[in-house]
């Protein structure tokens, strides 16, 4: 039922979440980081994060501008606009983590999308209204086709490539015209073990916990050895 209701247009999805699920908001996703959430993140989410999401969602020009490699980029979100763009004509504004902007909802301000849920904090709409989670459940229904080389008329993966970055209130859509493009896009689909940590995770509120940035003595230390 859920997915007749969302495959309508993007206004009419948007006024149905809304309806089911309550108007948007930033929420808390930082916990303590000794809370068994906290944990939780930092030993199973992160590590598998890591592992199969950041090597293409890390930099600065990362696809949609998703960062998965810190809470804080995790809860940004996403932004249709390319970081580089060779026919722009003016310059962008910047968007530089933890320097142009401090707070999600600053981010919201600037064009960026959640990829969480960010309506009701229930188990049905953390799955249903997320877009990380919709994107999960598309590839476990649309593994990668049985062939060695993807099809290139249906898989770009070059840097100016068009790229969808679709909005919750767009997923319906998304997943009818693009089912094979579910996350990770273009790879092998997570292990069912995986998704079950992922969905698990974000069932729950993706609650996080920031993780500092190491000092300048501390750096040293780690990638030149103990010191003397």
């Amino acid at each position: 039922m859920l997915c007749l209701v969302f495959s309508g247009c993007a206004v009419y999805a948007g006024l149905t979440f809304d309806q089911l699920y309550g108007k948007p908001a930033p929420q808390p996703r930082l916990a303590n980081a000794l809370s068994p959430q906290a944990q939780y993140y930092l030993t199973e989410v992160k590590p598998l994060l890591e592992n199969r999401c950041v090597v293409c969602h890390a930099c600065y020009d990362a696809p949609c501008q998703l960062k998965l490699s810190s809470a804080e980029g995790i809860d940004r979100g996403a932004n249709k606009t390319k970081v580089y763009e060779g026919t722009r004509l003016l310059a962008a504004n910047t968007t530089r983590m933890f320097i142009d902007a401090q707070t999600t909802e600053q981010w919201r301000n600037m064009g960026f999308n959640a990829v969480l849920n960010e309506r009701e904090q229930s188990p049905e709409a953390n799955t249903q209204a997320g877009v990380m989670a919709r994107l999960l459940q598309l590839k476990q229904s649309h593994p990668l086709p049985d062939q060695t080389v993807l099809d290139h008329d249906k898989w770009d993966f070059s840097l100016d490539r068009d790229q969808q970055c679709p909005t919750i209130e767009e997923m319906g859509q998304y997943e009818q015209n693009y089912p094979e493009w579910g996350m990770p896009y273009g790879l092998p689909q997570i292990s069912d073990a995986e998704n079950t940590t992922l969905m698990n995770w974000l069932s729950a509120g993706a609650h996080m916990a920031s993780v500092p940035a190491p000092d300048a003595v501390t750096w040293q230390t780690s990638t030149n050895g103990k010191r003397s």
